[in-house]
Formats: structure tokens, C-alpha cells, sequence
């Protein structure tokens, strides 16, 4: 649950930062600067969303291991290696979506309000 709250609050961070900030117009000069601010916001976005996925999966995976398995269901989520492997094949599929998605070029959308939007 920790770490499904640590994504949880670098996706509201990061919408804070990237979504909100240019939404509103203010810091408009830096965000259009570089294109780097528009990647770093698909990259975060999709990094977050992905990761939060996947910890809902595994959520649900071990609840329905408890429901359906329940002799073998400590025995299965107490084995050293598996949680870790799960954290750790969570974040490294998050990154190389939120990589991907990052990767494209990319720019931001001013509305005539002074909005902008990547």
C-alpha cells in the first residue's frame, strides 16, 4: 500500500506541476521554452498511470489468491523474492511507457486565454 501511495502522490504532483501551473497560464515563457516540460508531463503521466495500474493488479491478484487459495496464499506472498520483483517489474514497465510516451515530439497548445496545454 505504501508504494501505491507514492505514486499516488507523484501523480498528483506532477499534474499539479505539468497540468495545472500551464493550465492556468501562469509560467508560460518557461514552459514554452524547450519542449522537455511537455515530455516530462507524458512521462510522468503515463509513468504514474501505469504503476498505479499495476499495484491495483497485484491488490487484486493477492486478494483473490486469499479468497481462492486460502491454505496456499501465505505461503505464495511470503516467498522473499516475489515482492520485490513485483515493485521492481511495476516501476521498470511504468518507465519504459512513460519513456515511450515521453520520447515523441511534442509541444504546447496555447488557447487565446493564455492556457497551455502539452
Amino acid at each position: 500500500s505504501q508504494v501505491g501511495l507514492a505514486y499516488d502522490i507523484i501523480s498528483l504532483f506532477t499534474y499539479l506541476l505539468f497540468r495545472t501551473i500551464p493550465g492556468c497560464g501562469w509560467f508560460a515563457d518557461h514552459f514554452t521554452a524547450t519542449p522537455l516540460p511537455a515530455q516530462m508531463a507524458m512521462f510522468f503521466s503515463y509513468f504514474a498511470r501505469i504503476c498505479q495500474g499495476l499495484s491495483n493488479f497485484f491488490v487484486c491478484l493477492n486478494r483473490a489468491t486469499a479468497i481462492l487459495l486460502p491454505i496456499s496464499h501465505n505461503r505464495i506472498w511470503c516467498i522473499r523474492w516475489l515482492l520485490p520483483l513485483c515493485f521492481l517489474g511495476q516501476f521498470a514497465f511504468g518507465a519504459f511507457v512513460g519513456w515511450q510516451a515521453g520520447s515523441f515530439p511534442m509541444h504546447w497548445l496555447r488557447y487565446p486565454q493564455g492556457q497551455l496545454y502539452a
